[in-house]
């Protein structure tokens, strides 16, 4: 996919930046270029192949969701991340479509693991948007933010090996050097989701400073952003929309050795209406989404005049219900100990009735789920775990004499061995399609004797102030933050892992369920094993035994929607975040 020209750059330079400022003053009308600043480009820049394109325009971008923290570690929603993916680069490259990771084609110009040792290498001669170099200091920080506790990075538990994290040592002003407890060869993909954000003017004191929790907050002024990726932040309006400016200082070219992006802005608009994204489309104020409701998407069909749809078939992401399985954070200890009945979590699972959600939430345009590794990550989906379709009858002869249905004021009431009424409350994010997915499960249980109180509540709210901290008794929620690696899903398969919500048990305590340490075990197997066939057969154990132990009721996952402009060159869209602007630096208009 691409290749690194060293020498070669360096001679091109000047004709590089001449080369930009004629193809930004030879646009066509209708799309502006603006002028760019001729900075030299570095020796060790990477070239990026893809078709030549023309410099300048804005893209405008509909997204579904505010953005909510400037800092990449965060465990943030998919529209926060959109965002993010264009100002931070990762240490190394990854193909989202083939899944591959590309060693040298990040910031990093090697890495090489030998044994516990990894040591990673930084390109020489790089800058963030500030002017800045981007040096091992800058690498140093950013672990130190991801691995902070208070952060609460889902690559942390990427980064533990057997409970625990890596010392990182920085070995000379490009070098840094990752000490695990034992051999890690699966780390390059971890290598790949790791974003390099600036340690500023003086990275000593601001790593002494601590409180890394407090970087790169949503208030963070656009000039105190420092940017690595494509884009810097040059605008925010909370509510509406944040800007994106080319970064004058990115480190890729294109195959004539011109500096990208060619995009000259990425503007991102928060929340519109479906009917305000189609006149978008149609008159061009918009020009990539895929936020559009899958029912008004489907009334779309190929697209119209200006632009063009593209169904890509299911995405990474589930919609789940799970409940609280931890004592220890649970408010009603009788309702625990329900859901820690598997009879009763396999009853959840056949009660939930799948193929309505398909057809009357998503238009057709989502797929059943009954694990975490949906069909979109074909390499690794175990298509064989055990599975708990739609089946009212099923859900309540399989609970056993644990539970048994009686009449309360002429309706069905389900109740434990000692009587007491099976009720619970819910939580679920407060959106069109999280509601339309509640009450058709709502309704389900109703009718198995189980009454639920559904409360919709803001997504980042629910996640921060509800599910974080285990103040829930149900919840419905869409986890999308997965990948092509198996690697990705430590987070949420881990029993301390971030992402692990329904219970959480500290690193070197043994869980008190069974299968999650059998699952814990597997996990590190497949983290120790450099072949993917040998990985293959450990993670597909893992969805197997996860499967039967049901701690989490799968739903469906959802097709990934494109509409897109027309006009758009480089366009190739995928099923992980983000969908389609992953190769931001090399879209462009063709005129």
């Amino acid at each position: 996919m691409t290749d690194i020209r060293t020498s070669a750059v360096k001679r091109l330079a000047a004709a590089a930046v001449l080369g930009c400022l004629v193809s930004a003053c030879g646009s066509t009308p209708g799309i502006q270029a603006e002028k760019r600043e001729p900075i030299p480009i570095p020796q060790s820049a990477l070239t990026v192949q893809g078709q030549p394109g023309t410099f300048g325009g804005t893209l405008t971008v509909a997204i579904d969701g505010e953005l909510s923290t400037f800092n990449p570690y965060y465990g943030s929603d998919a529209a926060t991340r959109e965002v993010l993916s264009q100002l931070y680069s990762p240490l190394i490259g990854l193909n989202p479509v083939t899944g591959k990771i590309l060693p040298q084609e990040g910031l990093a110009q090697s890495f090489e693991a030998n044994g516990r040792k990894v040591t990673i290498r930084l390109r020489d001669g790089l800058f963030f948007s500030s002017g800045k170099n981007i040096t091992a200091d800058d690498v140093l920080y950013s672990f130190k933010v991801a691995l902070d506790e208070d952060v609460r990075a889902p690559i942390s538990d990427m980064l533990r090996v057997s409970g625990r994290l890596p010392d990182v040592k920085k070995v000379d002003n490009l070098t840094v050097e990752l000490e695990f407890s034992e051999s890690y060869p699966a780390i390059g993909y971890v290598l790949s989701q790791m974003p390099v954000i600036s340690a500023g003017p003086d990275p000593q004191a601001l790593m002494d400073k601590g409180r890394f929790e407090e970087a790169l907050n949503i208030d963070t002024a656009p000039a105190n952003i420092a940017s690595s990726g494509p884009f810097v932040v040059s605008e925010v309006q909370k509510g509406k929309e944040i800007k994106l400016k080319y970064n004058p200082h990115y480190w890729k070219v294109d195959s004539q050795s011109l500096r990208l992006p060619y995009l000259d802005y990425i503007v991102y608009r928060f929340g519109l209406a479906d009917e305000e994204i189609v006149k978008g489309l149609e008159t061009n104020q918009i020009n990539l989404t895929s936020a559009i409701d899958p029912k008004r998407f489907a009334g779309l069909g190929e697209g119209g005049a200006t632009y063009l749809t593209v169904d890509l078939g299911v995405g990474y992401g589930t919609w789940q219900l799970f409940g609280q399985l931890d004592h220890k954070r649970s408010a009603d200890k009788a309702k625990t100990g329900w859901l820690l009945n598997v009879n009763f979590r396999q009853f959840l699972s056949r009660i939930v009735d799948r193929d309505a959600i398909v057809r009357d939430v998503f238009a057709g345009k989502a797929k059943p789920a009954y694990g975490l590794v949906t069909a979109a990550n074909a390499s690794w989906n175990n298509d064989g775990i055990k599975k708990f379709p739609f089946d009212a009858t099923a859900a309540l002869t399989g609970l056993g004499a644990d539970f048994h249905v009686a009449e309360r004021d002429g309706k069905p009431q389900l109740l434990d061995i000692v009587d007491r009424v099976v009720k619970f409350n819910l939580y679920y994010p407060k959106n069109d399609e999280a509601e339309a997915i509640q009450q058709i499960i709502v309704d389900q249980l109703a009718k198995a004797g189980v009454p639920v109180k559904a409360v919709a509540v803001e997504s980042s709210k629910l996640l921060s102030q509800y599910i974080v901290p285990g103040k829930f008794e149900l919840v419905l929620w869409k986890m999308d933050r997965f990948g092509p690696d198996p690697i990705s899903y430590m987070p949420a398969l881990m029993q301390d892992g971030t992402m692990h919500f329904y219970m959480n048990t500290p690193a070197g305590t043994l869980s008190s369920l069974d299968f999650e340490v059998t699952v814990g075990r597997l996990m590190r197997a497949q983290q120790d094993k450099v072949l993917d066939a040998e990985r293959q057969k450990e993670f597909n154990e893992v969805q197997k035994v996860w499967a039967e132990g049901q701690p989490v009721t799968y739903i469906v996952s959802e097709n990934v929607l494109v509409a897109h402009d027309s006009r758009l060159g480089n366009f190739q869209p995928v099923t992980t975040v983000p969908f389609a602007t992953w190769n931001s630096e090399l879209l462009f208009f063709r005129r």
